[in-house]
This record gives structure tokens, sequence and C-alpha cells, in this order.
């Protein structure tokens, strides 16, 4: 059966990011044979780019691919899911990212092995330091598409830093002229993730940018690793010299590496393996995307990432030949719902908005930031497309510039949120 390849293009300064763009949507598609993309998939994926770029207005292109990607053929949808899923992420359309992301690659035979009864699990929070164990560097992946990987992430941090991980290196952030150093060499002096592409596409995600913040915050130092290569082994073996290098310079230090999907694989020419051949820095290696909402049903409460553990503590894996470790992932990302991850664990409370502030215009936009960050990433947006749809966002207490946009107008709401989830708010346009 024939394949073929997606490939975003960016331009500069996000040379890397061809690569990574290009990468994560070569995982194979498969397609019935056709002698080119359709007319109609072109244009999805030209305006896709245009996003992924940061040219133009990304809401009003959101708009319009939302609803070109219904009317594109089924073939053309199971190429399309995977880059829409990415920016529905971004918009804070969690479900429809899961959704999307699921059309392009559906489960096909059995699904993978989830522990057995020998196996108990603790939260990854709080027991992440113990699957870590002495090693130098630990890495674990994320999934582009379903931030609930990002949000257990984040809740790792805490328990990562007090066990000497005082750098954390993401696949995501946009590489910077001298080793390992940041495009946007700002970020760490500012505390948060402005809303454009130069710190990194991925971390326009609000869950994204919120780890990126809460890692500043705990004091973690950010560096870089992504590679300018285009090619798959090119790349993987250009990150795998980069954290190397990195290492080496470091000989006592402890590195949370945080990459996409397989890169954190030690087999099959990956990232992970290259490092650990060119490398003498003891490793282990985290996959959580492997069993996102697979595993646990009847033992995991449901919102949880647990690592499991064999009565000596020796973590568990689905995949010894490639991972160290596996973690269970399971959670819902409806927003309003009794019980969703999008709370992260408690530090955000959800905030009930009102309908009204859309002035009968759909779709409508609407973004939370904290006062006096006008151009940091939203600690939450939400797009909503159909009026019966629940205006729900997720906020840490304090005081919020709310900006509601359509297309052709806007109002912005002021106001504070309270520890009880109250927006309290006062109006101006």
């Amino acid at each position: 059966m024939k394949q073929w390849k997606l490939q975003i293009l960016l331009h500069k300064p996000a040379t890397w990011a061809r690569a990574a763009l290009a990468t994560c949507l070569a995982l194979p598609i498969v397609a019935k044979p056709s002698p080119a993309p359709s007319a109609p998939l072109n244009a999805f994926m030209a305006k896709a780019n245009d996003v992924f770029r940061g040219k133009g207005d990304a809401f009003e292109h959101y708009v319009e691919l939302h609803g070109a990607y219904g009317k594109l053929a089924h073939d053309d949808r199971r190429q399309a899911g995977q880059v829409l899923s990415m920016i529905d992420a971004m918009f804070g359309r969690y479900q429809d990212a899961t959704s999307h992301y699921a059309a392009s690659f559906p489960v096909v035979g059995t699904q993978t092995a989830c522990p057995t009864s020998s196996f108990r699990p603790k939260p990854a929070g709080s027991s992440i330091a113990l699957a870590a164990g002495n090693a130098r560097v630990l890495m674990i992946n994320e999934s582009h598409s379903n931030a609930v990987t990002r949000s257990s992430i984040l809740a790792m941090l805490p328990s990562l830093k007090h066990a000497g991980f005082r750098y954390l290196a993401l696949e995501a952030l946009t590489p910077g002229d001298g080793p390992n150093s940041l495009h946007d060499d700002e970020l760490s002096t500012r505390g948060y993730v402005r809303d454009t592409n130069d710190a990194g596409f991925y971390l326009q995600e609000p869950v994204y940018a919120e780890l990126v913040r809460m890692a500043i915050a705990q004091g973690f130092e950010l560096i870089t690793y992504e590679s300018n290569a285009t090619g798959r082994d090119p790349r993987e073996e250009e990150q795998a010299n980069h954290l190397a290098t990195w290492l080496r310079a470091h000989p006592k230090e402890r590195l949370l590496v945080i990459g996409g999907y397989s890169h954190i694989w030690k087999a099959d020419g990956w990232m992970a393996e290259r490092l650990d051949s060119i490398s003498d820095a003891s490793s282990v290696s985290l996959d959580q995307v492997e069993t996102l909402e697979h595993c646990g049903a009847s033992t995991v409460s449901e919102v949880a990432t647990n690592l499991w553990f064999d009565p000596n503590d020796r973590p568990w894996s689905a995949h010894p030949d490639r991972v160290d470790v596996t973690a269970t992932v399971r959670g819902s990302g409806a927003r309003g719902a009794p019980k969703t991850w999008l709370t992260l664990g408690g530090l955000r409370e959800p905030v009930r908005l009102r309908k009204d502030w859309c002035s009968g215009h759909l779709p409508c936009l609407i973004e939370a930031r904290r006062v006096g960050e006008p151009d940091s990433v939203p600690s939450d947006r939400w797009v909503r497309f159909a009026a019966k749809e629940t205006d729900t966002l997720y906020l840490v207490p304090g005081p919020y510039v709310l900006t509601v946009r359509w297309v052709g107008g806007r109002v912005v709401v002021r106001g504070v949120v309270g520890t009880d989830g109250q927006f309290q708010e006062s109006r101006d346009s």
C-alpha cells in the first residue's frame, strides 16, 4: 500500500521546527493509493502551515480549518487529523484534539500491554524520583495532541527538583545561536512564554506554557537540544549529540529531558538509543503515550497518572526493549466535567463564564491572561463553536484580563478569580 508523508514548512527563525514538525507529522499515515494530495487537502495544509508559521490571525485560521476538516474526504481526514489536533490543543479544544488524532491513527488489533496483578500503582508526581533511581538523565515523552501528558510532567517537577534535577531540556524550545541556548533568550528572566512561535510553537498550548512557567518558578534552568536536520536519522543523531555535549560539560548535574512520542525510545535508532551509545551518563526513559486511556480502568481513579512498581520497587515497563518505565495515564479533558485533569491536580479552579460575553457571535474565542502579561500565552483559552457548549476556563486564583473575541469584534473583561472559582468582574471595551 502506498504511503506518503506530510511536511509542514516553517519560516525562519524556526529552521529547527521544519525538522520537528516534519518528523512528528512523518509518522506513517496510510491512505489508499492516489497520485497526489487532493486540492482541498492541499488548501487545508497551507492554512495549517500559516498557523505553525505564526502568519496571519491564528484564531481566524483555526475557524476555517475546523470547518474545512468536516468537508474533507475520508482519506484526506486521515491525513489532516493529526495536524488539526495540535491546533485544537493550542485553542483548548482538548477533546477535539483527541478525536482528530484518533482519526489519523485508529487503534488496530491488540491494545498495549497493561500492568499485571504483581504491580501496584503509585501517583507519578510523588513516585517519579523512585522510578528515576540514581540515573543522571530522565527522559519523558509527551503527546503533541494530548495535553494530559504535559499536565503529568508538571506534577512531577517538584519531586524531580528535590531529587537534584536542576536542568530541563525541552524538545519544544526553539534553539538560539549558542550551544543549548534559547532563541527567546529572555524567557527565563521574564518567567512566562509569549504567545508567538519564537519560543516554540508547541509552547503556545496553555498547559505546556504553564509547565514552563512552573519550571522557571521552581528554579529549573531551561536548555534546548532540537536539531536543524530535516531527515529522521540525522535529526535523532543531532539531538543526541546536543544532549551528550551538554552532559560532558556538566558531569555532576542531573538532566530532565522532555521529547515527543518515540524520541525517548532506546531502540530503533531513536534519540534515546543514540544518546546511550555516545554518553556514559546513566539514563531512564519513561513512556506515558503508549498507554493513554488504555490501562487501569478498574484500579485507577478517573484522573490519574500512575507508575507501577513490583514488591521490590522496580518500575513496570510495557516494552522493556525500548523504555525503562511506562506510566498509565487516564483523565477526561472535558470542560465542566466533575473530574478532569484540566484542574492540574488542584492548581487551577474551574471558572464558569457568562455566555452573553460572546454577544451571540459564534465561533467565539475566550482567553484569560494574568494581569501585567498582555503578551503571554493565555493561562487558558477556549473556542466555543456551539451555543450548547459549556463555557468553563481553568485558572489559578488571581487577577486576570479576559479577551472575548469573534471574527470582527471583541470585548475585554477584567476581574479576579477567587479560590472558590468565582470570577468577580468589571468590564471595559
